[in-house]
């Protein structure tokens, strides 16, 4: 993954979300994972990043090229893009199936043949399959995700942006959701997420990004800074968790080296 992240800035009510936050990235890591406190300004930095939001100030460049923020220009990255968020945002009234047939033919432009065929595979892919024709209602919360992940995935996005995806789930889903999103990223898929569980984040082969206060404490490869955290935030914030998170056994065990 390469990109570079320049002074940006971005105020809500007068809170300052993002304050200069600057770093760069440019080596063969495929995921970045963003890391710190609730309100450091993790979610807003990755929907910058995803084109969901407009910094007040500062730029973006992916593979060298700046990031636009114009409308047009915001509408195009989103549709090469994925995207899965805390709350599932499946539509309520559509099947499993239809989630992913709908922005496929309407978005992406996709024969409804076509569609169903993605959709299906998707689907089997993250162990969902056999719920294609039920509604979300019907679901845990576990299965809503993956049907959500299979979603962003399925009109195959240059990157995945996941904001908390599991922070709505119980311990023994997060670790299912854990586990699709870990196996994309060891195929290549590039990935940006924000989240809390410290284990995926260290287990991930990937550059981290601690924020705290909107700035920008530390930026390093997952396994220098877990265990060798070199600022006074990211010592701090590790502290506070009590320990360094255990990652998942499955997890865990396949990492990849790096």
């Amino acid at each position: 993954m390469n990109l570079e992240v320049q002074h940006l800035t971005q105020n809500f009510d007068g809170v300052r979300a993002l304050d200069d936050a600057c770093f760069r990235i440019d080596d063969h890591h495929a995921s970045l994972v963003l890391i710190g406190p609730s309100g450091g300004g993790k979610s807003t930095l990755l929907r910058v990043l995803g084109g969901l939001q407009v910094p007040r100030s500062g730029r973006v460049l992916w593979d060298g090229r700046p990031m636009r923020f114009d409308p047009a220009a915001l509408l195009q990255w989103r549709r090469r893009n994925g995207f899965v968020f805390q709350q599932f945002n499946l539509f309520p009234h559509l099947t499993a199936g239809d989630n992913l047939v709908l922005p496929l033919t309407r978005v992406h432009g996709l024969t409804r043949q076509e569609a169903g065929r993605r959709a299906r595979a998707w689907l089997d892919r993250f162990g969902v399959g056999g719920l294609i024709d039920r509604r979300p209602s019907t679901m845990s919360g576990g299965q809503q995700q993956r049907v959500a992940l299979a979603r962003a995935m399925a009109h195959e996005p240059r990157r995945l942006f996941l904001d908390e995806p599991t922070s709505a789930l119980d311990p023994a889903m997060t670790v299912e959701v854990l586990e699709a999103v870990f196996a994309l990223a060891a195929e290549g898929q590039q990935i940006v997420v924000a989240t809390h569980e410290m284990g995926f984040a260290r287990a991930l082969d990937s550059t981290v990004v601690m924020l705290a206060t909107g700035k920008v404490a530390e930026c390093a490869p997952a396994r220098q800074l877990f265990a060798r955290p070199a600022s006074r935030e990211a010592r701090a914030f590790l502290r506070h968790l009590g320990r360094f998170a255990a990652a998942p056994p499955d997890v865990a065990t396949d990492a990849p080296a790096g």
